[in-house]
């Protein structure tokens, strides 16, 4: 998986260098327009985990931060009053690459899809803007469908923070989970705990979603 230098190292370091960025996109930067440097492939350090949190309070570690930029704004939003349309539009970009889609693996996705508000959203005046948008369900799934290969590829690289239990990619997340739930196609665990259990549900989710019949 190829993946900006600057996303790599510890959290501090990371933070640091995406702040020139977060900062544009506040002012209304596009997200094509921003330049994220060279890449290095994942491979090159095998050690260093696939972070989908920052675990803040916990040890720091060379590591991939692929959350950060995402973590960033959903920072701004709660801090600084940064309108929810910054990280809306980031979210979306970020289902273009396995590599940033890597941050919608963890709580961050899950914030965007569940309908509950989280406490970091306190200050946002519209409470619609809490809420996940059916109308990205679809692109979400088709994303984890395009990258399930590259993420598995990955072996078990992917850890909740620094220092965290290191887990393969199985396919189920938090945004997954509300969408596959408000879809109606799982409704216990059983329905959902194996890969190739997961794979069919998103079918049928996507089916639901398009209106067209499943299997």
């Amino acid at each position: 998986m190829q993946i900006p230098q600057l996303f790599y190292g510890r959290r501090g370091e990371t933070k640091r260098r995406l702040a020139p960025l977060i900062k544009a996109l506040e002012r209304g930067a596009e997200l094509e327009t921003l330049d994220f440097g060279p890449t290095m492939a994942s491979s090159e350090v095998p050690s260093a985990a696939l972070l989908l949190n920052s675990g803040r309070m916990g040890s720091d570690t060379d590591d991939f931060h692929c959350y950060a930029l995402l973590d960033g704004l959903l920072e701004g939003i709660g801090r600084r009053g940064i309108h929810r349309r910054y990280f809306d539009a980031a979210f979306v970009w970020s289902l273009r690459a396995p590599w940033s889609f890597v941050a919608t693996l963890g709580e961050i996705g899950g914030i965007f899809f569940l309908k509950l508000s989280p406490a970091v959203f306190a200050r946002e005046p519209n409470p619609e803007l809490l809420r996940g948008k059916p109308e990205w369900f679809g692109p979400y799934l088709k994303a984890t469908l395009r990258h399930w290969d590259a993420l598995v590829a990955e072996g078990p690289r992917f850890a909740e923070a620094p220092m965290g239990r290191r887990h393969e990619f199985d396919g189920m997340t938090p945004a997954l989970g509300a969408i596959l739930g408000d879809c109606g196609v799982v409704r216990s665990a059983a329905d959902a705990d194996t890969p190739a259990k997961i794979l069919v549900a998103i079918h049928r989710a996507l089916a639901v979603i398009e209106g067209k019949p499943s299997a």
